[in-house]
């Protein structure tokens, strides 16, 4: 990763040095083409190369009329972003490229007009007045500033060209009872204003005004329609409109609520309550301002409920995805406090943290609230698909596997067995709470299972769907598949006929026959008896229903050789010159993973032959699209799990060629990773992600983004200020992008990183991890006039504050790449700071030897020892010293904690 890092700036320095080395035209010529891409941050950079190397005065003009355009483009992006701070830094900086105003159009200067004082707009517009003529447009603009600004005094000048004197006494007349809002009055005294008067939108902004509050919304919108676009009354009259109609609709409303909150009492107020809720939960503010405005909110939108409101919105809140768990933990029990331990139990099932002993936690506080046992039965059957689910989807397993022995009682789990068994017995418990509950039935017959236990309780389980789904074939068809697993043929057929009776005409029925038959042959083939292996094929062909023609026709070409094993390669490939090239590789693909498992007799000789032929045809493979590459190489259908020995047609292509990932597009490659991705094939796919990422170009920031992920999955090196550097100034659709595929690669990962994917929130694992909390940055400058009384910072400083919003916690003692990157920064902080390390580690040595003679653990029994250290790891107020004592100080603490603190907190 480091060679690709050095590598990548190198890239970088070469790039900026042909730039630099471009002409005046060509940088002109590059700037304007990022200008017309919408890329106007790089096209004000190209052109202030461009402004070093002109050489005459028509390009200065040019080139300043040009990055002047790109700087206005720029502040609409920052606009759009709402980063209103930056936009008004920039207008500054665009204020010294602007071009003659008389040779502006008119779009530009409005936007001009918006960025100048008041003055030096009506300086503009007269230049450009006298070279293009009056327009509407700017005289509303102007009147509008004066009306705002209370600058009458402008329109003194007798030698006003632009008309808005001759109205200004009316109108100014009339200002007073617009700010007293007696709208009606206002327009009555602007009637003598003439219809082509620059002011004449204002006497109609009264007019709609004066309507709405007479509750006469037809005329108030027609009114309303005549007030031109550019005018700021527009923007008020906007907002009217769209919250009258989202009131009638009972939608949100939209629109700039600020300008009119005043004109309603209830929706308009409640909606702004709620942008300061989110605004203040984005950054994490769970103080008592927050508290106070979720209570008035939930009063206002569910007055006979407020409880309920509240509590949905911290369920709501819950998606914030914050760090600091105890912070909300606090916030949950400010609001609620008879329901905060409920909640947070809840949060643990929904997060997966814990969730089958916080499920345990949540159906007993509901038991207390008086739910009846039928509730509980089917809320506990939910809440285990809801956990099977995900550990079967790509999740961790660790909850599976860490369960405390009180809870595996309570859901009849083996904690020793292994992890399918365990699944299975979950899946049992969850049944037995709901029979009826179909998602999780199907997600067993989904899942894979290897010990025998498991197979059983699998079998179990589909024969309860068999019974209580009477006239459904799916049963019988997943165990018919089961009994071929288990080689119970006769079974599979008895099932197989059931599910016929049930659904004679289901086409999922006879595909699965056609299966049974397929493995019925593939067992004549190893005894050699091809009249019954010709039989049976000749059965699945009667019965057919098209969906699994490609595999017949490779299975008839499989016993053919099998039958004759001199048959000539030529042969076998005049067989499939009908078919198109996809198809015949994919035949080909297959064929030759049949034949490495299969048959018994005359297999090496066989085998030799189809390799070679395999050899020959995946040569064709540089002739097909990439979609048909993708389709190639995505796994078998699951159906055909016993007619394979493996799905997985991908390794095959892995095995006999290391430039098959070439043939994709970037889409498709992308595609291809989230299906099949696993440590097997990692190393292909992170190569191929860094070939195409060597010389960067523009719009593969998501193969970027995978690639970056990729390779800190690989190699433990997760690159943070690439991630960074890419995910600044993404276009609103990559965005989106990245934000999914995040939450897809989230999965793969466990710890910090788990939440960086998720959230896009890589700035923290820069403090955390790349030894930035350690640093003294705010005493630098000044540390040589400080160095003599430094030691007087040191009984200030609390060492806990130096990782801000993240803290470890016990479940990532298990993640290799937590425990790796703490155990850096304990030598990073030893080394360069050892007064902070020592501080810190005698502090944490305290508190867990105060817990001991607190809790009279002192010269207790080792039982004694293991039920406390079990009570604190699931006790969160412990975790904050356990965690770093743990990760940090490990090392250390078994020099120097006591025998009976090494025995509860050491893990």
């Amino acid at each position: 990763m480091a060679k690709k890092k050095n590598l990548n700036k190198k890239l970088k320095r070469k790039k900026q040095q042909r730039v630099m080395a471009l002409s005046f035209d060509e940088l002109m010529q590059k700037g304007d083409t990022a200008t017309a891409s919408g890329k106007p941050r790089e096209a004000i950079k190209l052109y202030k190369i461009a402004i070093k190397d002109f050489k005459s005065p028509e390009q200065s003009q040019r080139v300043h009329h040009k990055m002047f355009l790109a700087y206005l483009d720029r502040i609409k992006e920052l606009n759009a972003k709402n980063m209103m701070v930056e936009a008004e830094s920039l207008q500054k900086q665009a204020m010294e490229y602007m071009p003659d105003p008389a040779s502006m159009d008119q779009a530009t200067l409005i936007l001009v007009i918006g960025m100048s004082d008041i003055r030096q707009a009506f300086d503009h517009c007269k230049k450009y007045v006298m070279q293009n003529g009056m327009e509407t447009a700017l005289g509303v603009l102007l009147a509008d500033r004066v009306l705002t600004e209370n600058a009458w005094h402008l329109l003194d000048n007798k030698n006003d060209i632009f008309l808005l004197s001759r109205d200004a006494a009316v109108v100014k007349s009339c200002v007073p009872l617009m700010d007293d809002g007696q709208w009606q009055q206002a327009d009555e005294g602007m009637k003598s204003l003439p219809r082509k008067s620059f002011f004449a939108h204002i006497r109609m902004f009264c007019r709609a005004m004066a309507l709405f509050y007479a509750g006469d919304d037809k005329n108030m919108l027609k009114a309303i329609s005549l007030i031109p676009e550019v005018s700021v009354f527009k923007k008020i009259t906007d907002t009217i409109e769209a919250g009258i109609k989202s009131l009638e609709a009972r939608t949100r409303i939209k629109g700039d609520k600020a300008l009119v909150a005043c004109l309603w009492d209830g929706p308009a107020s409640v909606w702004e309550t709620a942008e300061q809720i989110i605004e203040m939960a984005e950054t994490q503010q769970f103080n008592a301002r927050l508290k106070k405005l979720i209570t008035t909110f939930s009063k206002q939108i569910l007055p006979d409920d407020p409880g309920y409101a509240i509590q949905y919105l911290l369920e709501t809140l819950w998606q914030m995805n914050f760090t600091m768990d105890s912070k909300f933990n606090a916030f949950e029990m400010g609001l609620l406090p008879r329901k905060a331990e409920m909640i947070k139990a809840k949060r643990g099932i929904v997060f997966l943290d814990e969730p089958l002993e916080n499920g345990v936690l949540y159906m007993d506080a509901l038991k207390g609230l008086g739910s009846d046992p039928e509730t509980l039965a089917m809320l506990e059957s939910i809440i285990i698909l809801h956990v099977c689910r995900f550990a079967t989807s790509g999740g961790s397993r660790d909850y599976f596997l860490d369960l405390s022995a009180k809870t595996a009682r309570r859901f009849g789990l083996s904690p020793k067995a292994d992890f399918d068994t365990i699944l299975m017995q979950c899946a049992a418990r969850g049944l037995k709470c709901d029979p009826g509950n179909r998602r999780l039935y199907e997600l067993v017959a989904g899942c894979p299972t290897g010990s025998r236990e498991a197979k059983k309780i699998k079998e179990q389980l589909l024969l309860a769907m068999y019974e209580v789904y009477p006239d459904d074939p799916y049963p019988c068809i997943e165990l018919a598949s089961l009994y071929h697993g288990k080689n119970a043929f006769r079974k599979a057929e008895n099932i197989l006929k059931e599910a016929m009776e049930r659904a004679p005409y289901d086409s999922r029925v006879q595909d699965q026959h056609v299966i049974s038959l397929l493995i019925s042959a593939d067992k004549c083939l190893n005894k050699n008896n091809f009249p019954l292996v010709w039989k049976n094929v000749e059965k699945a062909q009667r019965i057919d229903t098209g969906a699994n023609a490609l595999l017949l026709r490779e299975k008839k070409l499989f016993y053919k050789i099998c039958e004759k094993p001199e048959m000539p390669e030529k042969v076998i490939g005049i067989q499939l010159d009908d078919l198109p090239p996809l198809e015949r590789l994919k035949l080909v693909s297959m064929l030759r993973m049949d034949i490495e498992s299969k048959p018994k007799h005359n297999r090496p000789k066989i085998l030799r032959k189809i390799k070679s032929f395999f050899d020959h045809e995946i040569k064709g493979l540089s002739g097909l699209t990439s979609k048909e590459v993708l389709g190639l190489m995505t796994p078998f259908p699951r159906q055909w799990e016993y007619v394979f020995k493996s799905l997985d047609i991908h390794r095959l292509f892995f095995q006999t060629t290391d430039k098959v990932l070439r043939h994709l597009d970037d889409t498709d490659l992308i595609t291809l990773l989230d299906r099949i991705f696993c440590p097997e094939n990692a190393l292909a796919f992170q190569k191929e992600l860094d070939r195409r990422t060597r010389k960067r170009k523009s719009g593969d920031e998501l193969v970027m983004f995978y690639s970056l992920v990729i390779d800190g999955i690989q190699d433990n090196d997760w690159d943070i200020d690439e991630f960074m550097d890419l995910l600044e100034d993404l276009a609103p659709e990559m965005e989106e992008k990245i934000k999914a595929a995040g939450k897809r690669l989230s999965l793969r990962v466990d710890g910090p990183y788990r939440h960086a994917l998720q959230t896009l929130d890589f700035e923290f694992l820069e403090d955390l991890f790349m030894g930035n909390i350690f640093a003294d940055d705010e005493f630098d400058d000044d540390y040589d006039d400080f160095d003599d009384d430094y030691d007087a910072f040191d009984d200030d400083i609390n060492p806990f504050d130096l990782f801000q919003d993240f803290i470890p916690d016990i479940k990532d003692f298990k993640d290799p790449l937590v425990k790796k990157l703490f155990s850096e920064m304990a030598k990073d902080m030893k080394s360069s700071s050892p007064h902070d390390f020592q501080a810190m580690f005698e502090t944490i040595c305290k508190d867990v030897e105060d817990i001991i003679d607190k809790e009279c653990l002192r010269g207790a029994s080792t039982p004694e020892l293991k039920k406390a250290k079990s009570r604190f790891k699931k006790d969160r107020g412990s975790k904050v010293p356990i965690g770093l004592l743990n990760l940090l100080f490990f090392k250390d603490a078994q020099k120097h904690l006591s025998q009976e603190a090494k025995a509860v907190f050491l893990y």
